[in-house]
């Protein structure tokens, strides 16, 4: 028996159905939620109940073989490792950081309605909307023959954690059995503890990447922070896509030789090709974006939200991805207050470590403020602290406490205007970001919060009508605040 969208169900499910399998036994499935047709549930376990009848006549001692993908040895390292595609202006970095430790990788195109399709045949379909893109698109590249199989695997990372992502990799290999290529190896990219899956052929010594993956991912946020600014105040149409992809495209290098220096100082041209690209004193409506990580990211998730308001001449303000990495740092501090887990490492390393990529993210935000729209990062324990006026930091599974965080922060820089996006039936960002709104209002009255869901089935006109009314109360409230001055 399952809860209706209980989402830890919809990859147990599958692990016990394949168990029966394997014995020859069937799993029977009841949903229960409360609107269920009592009668139908009535009608499976009747069948079930004569399906027990009819095997105890039997004496079947089935045990079929357990079915799983290859392993990924040493000798495979040569393969091409293919891996989804995460986010616009994020995920075009990774092939760069792979060849760094050996690896050649290839980031497979942004999601699409037959990704999705996809993911729906192969998947189970109680899975969140971000496992179903990701299982398609997948299978889609192994099927489309510009890959040899004999040659490839796949890649996805894995955190250990409550959320379903952890899960991604055994969804991913159970996809790939039943869909024929089972001679493909699915590596995990794991950054929890205590995640070990067995392949051999697969090691990321960290502590040689680890300094230019963080100069990487800041330097990816601040281009992005630049080109959000920087599209609704652009000189000419369609310049600002046309720098953040010239400034992405000629990173590579410099990130494939470890160069920081050479990469800051492509950063500082950036700065002033962009500042030159805008339109100043320009202002606009704003409208903050939070939400679960793959979701507020990934354009074909969300409808291609961000370009949407874009184009309706807003400015969209997503936090940084350095900010989401770093919660740990925080987590480290709530974890020894409220007894959530043992921290194995003392305290003073995990904000000594911290403390270098504050000093780091400082460096850039320097190089970043001759652009008149830039807005520097935020610490992740001012953050941190914020949350605390909206929630209990205990509450750290999926975005956790770092959602209302990052609300509270864009409140408190004059964003009055917040939209959340996440999966439909993603548990953890149903129950804190719809639950928080009326404690978030209490604290910031002024604020106005849209809430989205996004699945294989949701409705363009249902989403972009919604933000329609957000839009035009931005602009009410642009138009206030010039009259005020």
């Amino acid at each position: 028996m399952t809860s209706f969208g209980c989402g830890p169900d919809a990859f147990i499910l599958d692990e016990v159905n394949a168990i029966l399998k394997r014995f020859g036994k069937n799993l029977t499935i009841l949903k229960i939620d409360d609107v269920n047709n009592i009668g139908s549930l009535r009608l499976r376990i009747r069948s079930l109940v004569e399906s027990c009848k009819a095997e105890l006549a039997e004496t079947s001692t089935v045990d079929r073989k357990f079915a799983t993908t290859k392993i990924f040895e040493k000798e495979d390292r040569q393969r091409t490792i293919i891996a989804p595609y995460f986010a616009e202006g994020y995920s075009e970095f990774l092939p760069s950081l792979f060849k760094l430790v050996g690896y050649n990788l290839v980031v497979l195109p942004t999601g699409n309605q037959e990704a999705a399709e996809t993911g729906l045949r192969f998947a189970n379909n109680d899975i969140c909307y971000p496992a179903t893109i990701v299982v398609g698109s997948i299978i889609n590249a192994l099927n489309s023959g510009k890959y040899d199989l004999d040659n490839t695997a796949v890649i996805i990372t894995q955190t250990g954690g409550q959320c379903r992502a952890s899960n991604y990799y055994s969804l991913i290999k159970n996809a790939l059995v039943a869909g024929g290529f089972a001679k493909v190896p699915v590596l995990s990219l794991a950054t929890g503890a205590g995640v070990n899956n067995n392949q051999p052929g697969f090691e990321i010594k960290w502590g040689k990447v680890i300094k230019i993956l963080v100069h990487a991912i800041l330097y990816a946020d601040c281009i992005a922070k630049m080109y959000h600014s920087a599209a609704v105040r652009e000189v000419e149409p369609g310049l600002a896509f046309k720098l953040r992809n010239r400034y992405i495209e000629e990173a590579f290098p410099f990130i494939e030789n470890k160069d920081y220096k050479g990469l800051k100082r492509l950063l500082k041209q950036a700065v002033a090709d962009f500042t030159a690209a805008v339109e100043k004193n320009k202002r606009v409506p704003v409208i903050g974006l939070v939400g679960e990580i793959y979701v507020k990211y990934n354009g074909f998730s969300n409808k291609f939200v961000t370009q949407w308001l874009i184009e309706h001449g807003v400015e969209v303000v997503p936090p940084a991805l350095i900010t989401f990495f770093s919660t740990s740092f925080v987590n480290s501090h709530y974890n020894r207050r409220y007894n959530i887990k043992k921290e194995t490492n003392p305290q003073w390393i995990s904000d000594g470590l911290h403390a270098l990529l504050l000093s780091c993210m400082r460096k850039y935000d320097r190089i970043c403020q001759p652009f008149p729209y830039y807005r520097p990062f935020a610490s992740i324990f001012e953050i941190g602290k914020l949350s605390e006026q909206v929630i209990n930091s205990a509450a750290d599974f999926g975005e956790g406490w770092m959602l209302p965080g990052e609300i509270c922060h864009l409140a408190e820089h004059g964003v009055q205007n917040v939209v959340s996006l996440q999966p439909f039936g993603c548990i953890a960002n149903h129950i804190i970001s719809k639950g928080i709104e009326k404690k978030i209002k209490q604290v910031y009255p002024q604020m106005s919060l849209l809430f989205l869901d996004f699945d294989s089935s949701t409705s363009e006109a249902n989403v972009f009508n919604r933000l329609h009314f957000m839009i035009e109360n931005c602009k009410e409230q642009l138009a206030e605040a010039e009259a005020r001055t």
